[in-house]
């Protein structure tokens, strides 16, 4: 077990992005208001928050789902006995030159990824990376996978016409986010 301070938050962040392939800024941000449960399944709205925390693209406001236990987990333990408004990693403080929350978790994800022998080359957004694979790999539609990642969809019906995809939808593509014997083992 660690003994640095950051290693109470930084697995939790390492299983929200193995599970949806989130950004580090997109993870940090959220609220407690944000996260809703139904049937086992925990849904994450990602949205613009009106302060300096801005996403990336307007693509990347989206509803995430988590259909596996361990990010389920996460989420009821972050959400529990907390107002709405208060972030799930309440431990997180602005720093940096962007006064972003992610500041304090990108160095701790790179303490924690040496510590259990990583290689250099890996970062926060190698999780992303690796979802995307994920879903390709299983045979998950493209548009589906697009605005589960948050990307731009590719044609003007899905961008202008579409009114995007329904919860249910976007927890079928959740549920082919699955890893193998040993890292399902470590969760």
């Amino acid at each position: 077990a660690s003994k640095w301070p950051t290693a109470s938050y930084i697995r939790d962040l390492v299983v929200l992005g193995m599970f949806s392939g989130a950004r580090i800024e997109e993870l940090c941000g959220l609220t407690v208001g944000c996260v809703s449960f139904e049937k086992g399944t925990a849904y994450v709205e990602i949205k613009q928050d009106g302060e300096d925390r801005s996403l990336k693209t307007d693509a990347a406001v989206r509803v995430l789902a988590f259909t596996h236990k361990a990010p389920v987990a996460v989420l009821k333990a972050r959400t529990k006995e907390k107002a709405a408004d208060a972030l799930l990693f309440d431990e997180l403080s602005p720093g940096g030159p962007d006064n972003k929350l992610s500041f304090a978790p990108v160095k701790a994800f790179t303490r924690y990824r040496r510590e259990c022998g990583v290689a250099d080359g890996a970062d926060f957004h190698s999780f992303r990376r690796t979802v995307a694979t994920v879903l390709e790999r299983e045979g998950v539609d493209v548009v589906k996978a697009q605005r589960f990642l948050g990307h731009a969809v590719p044609t003007v019906m899905h961008r202008v016409y579409s009114r995007g995809p329904n919860r249910e939808a976007m927890a079928e593509v959740a549920k082919a986010i699955r890893y193998g014997q040993a890292v399902e083992k470590q969760l």
